[in-house]
């Protein structure tokens, strides 16, 4: 006789499938969202901080659009790497927290960064 303590093996996977499923679709959806209002701009890493997972640590970055100063984070391995310098980023303009950084590629022109929405002091820190 089955004991009933058990939980049903089916039910946990149907759950853990719809779990996936739901995972995958917003981050898709926000893959698609970014794509279809994309704007190209200049981010700046400016401190990093514990928080990333499985190791990594959290690099903190700015950016601005419209005037208006956005913050984010991103996981990554070894931060001390990106501090204090600026990056290529793309964000949704409907949702411009919907961010992705590229720390592979780092823009170091000054009439760059300054047209990103940066201020001197900014730059030279």
């Amino acid at each position: 006789m089955k004991s009933n303590s058990e939980p049903p093996t089916t039910l946990i996977f149907f759950c853990s499938i719809i779990v996936c499923f739901v995972v995958l679709n917003f981050y898709y959806s926000n893959k698609k969202e970014r794509k279809v209002n994309c704007v190209k701009s200049i981010c700046s890493v400016y401190k990093f901080g514990k928080g990333g997972g499985r190791g990594k640590m959290l690099i903190y970055a700015c950016y601005y659009f419209n005037s208006i100063r956005y913050e984010g984070t991103k996981a990554v391995e070894y931060p001390n790497d990106f501090i204090n310098k600026y990056y290529e980023i793309e964000f949704s303009s409907k949702k411009p927290d919907n961010f992705e950084i590229f720390l592979d590629k780092e823009v170091t022109d000054v009439n760059e960064i300054k047209n990103a929405g940066f201020e001197k002091e900014d730059i030279n820190r």
